[in-house]
């Protein structure tokens, strides 16, 4: 890890992500992991905090964490600065037992259901663990707590079908909340590999593919300011009733974006700027009226031909 660290600093970078039980991991889940674990002040997080200070980066990186509970641990991620020492911790809360795989056997799920959401550098951060990603509703508050990069440190297990998903799921968290989204995963033969970094259309920006290796990406701020909170479709303090239940009713909303891009939102603020296009949302089960959609139109003022529904 330092060394990885080490060579991203040298190329410039300010903050260094590492994968989901970076510091001890095993193709199984066993009763080693609650035996290796530490609070995070001991040995292994004060040297992922030299690291950080040595290299004058923040750092992230999956520890597993000692718990109240002697048989399980956490599994935790914590970010150190170059400066102020640990800048946020996460537990995992979705822990993943499926496929044979029994994660809850040896590792306690977080008790805080709060979205941690740490700044550096002028950017605002994120942390989901693995199989959290599979759960939309935190991805959603993190970005409802003014995160702008989802950190989804990960060590997801291979399977039929895995990297696919994998993949498909970092662009829907990135698409659906308009984020930047960091998928860092182990490698192969642990995980899948396929570290991404994907922006908030979905597109990968930078894919490692199965290797060792680090990526230098520069936060686009100039790009950011056209596709931020204010495009976010829970901009307006959330989308969906608490729970994250189906809308009880029909609902419409309408959101910028830069065109020709689509965002579908509900119960938002009827917002419109010229040029952009307007999505229709029902709960399932309603129809679409074209009567309903020429009403917006005039409504809005807008030609009928920039109704899609």
């Amino acid at each position: 890890m330092d060394r990885f660290a080490a060579g991203a600093a040298r190329d410039g970078a300010a903050l260094v992500a590492f994968p989901e039980y970076a510091t001890y991991e095993k193709k199984k889940m066993d009763a080693t992991f609650p035996a290796v674990a530490e609070p995070l002040d001991g040995p292994v997080c004060r040297e992922l905090a030299e690291i950080a200070r040595r290299h004058r980066i923040a750092l992230v990186a999956g520890v597993v964490e000692t718990s109240d509970d002697p048989g399980r641990a956490y599994n935790t991620l914590v970010a150190f600065g170059p400066d102020v020492g640990r800048l946020a911790f996460y537990r995992k809360i979705h822990l993943f037992d499926a496929q044979g795989f029994g994660e809850s056997e040896f590792i306690k799920p977080g008790e805080s259901l709060e979205p941690v959401v740490f700044e550096y550098g002028g950017v605002r951060f994120g942390l989901m663990t693995c199989y959290d990603l599979r759960f939309p509703e935190l991805a959603r508050s993190l970005a409802d707590a003014g995160a702008q990069v989802l950190l989804v440190c990960s060590s997801w297990v291979p399977g039929e079908h895995k990297t696919e998903q994998w993949l498909a799921l970092n662009a829907a968290r990135a698409i659906e909340n308009s984020v930047y989204v960091a998928g860092v995963c182990q490698a192969p033969p642990v995980s899948v590999g396929r570290s991404v970094l994907v922006d908030p259309m979905g597109a990968a920006e930078a894919d490692l593919g199965l290797s060792r290796a680090c990526v230098r990406w520069r936060f686009p701020w100039r790009r950011w300011s056209g596709c931020g909170s204010r495009s976010r479709c829970s901009g307006n303090g959330g989308c969906r009733p608490a729970g994250y239940g189906p809308p009880a009713s029909r609902s419409l909303g309408i959101t910028p974006w830069q065109s020709p891009f689509l965002l579908v939102v509900e119960d938002a603020p009827a917002t419109v700027h010229q040029g952009m296009h307007l999505v229709l949302r029902y709960s399932v089960g309603a129809p679409v009226e074209l009567s309903e959609i020429r009403h917006l139109s005039q409504a809005l003022d807008l030609p009928e031909r920039t109704c899609h529904a």
